[in-house]
């Protein structure tokens, strides 16, 4: 995306044409596909208290994650880089990296960490942060900054869904899970210019 918007201006949205071929291999696949249905007796259960706790912790989250990527490229415009937009998506790239590598060893590290890798992802977190506010003309250090960024999202995103899959039950699962995975991540995108944007 970065070196196509380095091109031209609108060469960092071709990317989106990748979901073209999402969409034709949905079109083709999902129709033939029948989710089993299960019977449920009795009313749905009352959402635990936890499943808040963690959607709390996704919300706070996200809404300083998201602060890299909306920061990103005019950060790095006002460290001198002629051709900003093309490190802006190198520096992406990097952080999407450093989501793959976290998640490799995701497993192991929960195992020992257990609720504490929450803890973990929010210091790599303000590491990454911490090192971007100070390096402002260095590519070396912008990229290990937003790779590290970029571990901290694929170990707590991942923790909090399995923290509420476990104090939930067959009756509530689809509320806490949309409370998880979407309602929760997308308010602190949303509120995330809002507080510290501005």
């Amino acid at each position: 995306g970065g070196l196509l918007a380095g091109l031209f201006w609108y060469g960092g949205y071709l990317v989106f044409s990748v979901g073209i071929v999402m969409a034709i291999l949905g079109i083709l696949n999902i129709p033939a596909y029948k989710t089993p249905k299960k019977k449920l007796d009795g009313k749905r259960a009352p959402i635990k208290g936890q499943v808040f706790f963690y959607a709390v912790a996704q919300l706070l989250f996200m809404m300083s994650y998201v602060t890299v990527g909306q920061n990103l490229s005019s950060h790095l415009r006002g460290g001198g880089f002629e051709n900003f937009s093309f490190v802006a998506g190198i520096c992406t790239s990097v952080q999407m990296a450093g989501g793959v590598c976290s998640g490799l060893v995701f497993s192991k590290l929960s195992k020992k960490l257990g609720d504490n890798i929450m803890v973990l992802s929010m210091c790599l977190l303000f590491a990454g942060l911490l090192l971007l506010s100070f390096v402002q003309s260095s590519i070396v250090l912008a990229l290990i900054a937003v790779f590290l960024c970029g571990s901290s999202l694929s170990m707590f995103n991942p923790w909090c869904t399995y923290g509420v899959s476990v104090y939930s039950d067959p009756t509530n699962s689809a509320v806490t899970s949309v409370i998880i995975s979407a309602i929760a991540p997308s308010a602190g995108g949303f509120l995330s210019p809002v507080v510290f944007t501005n």
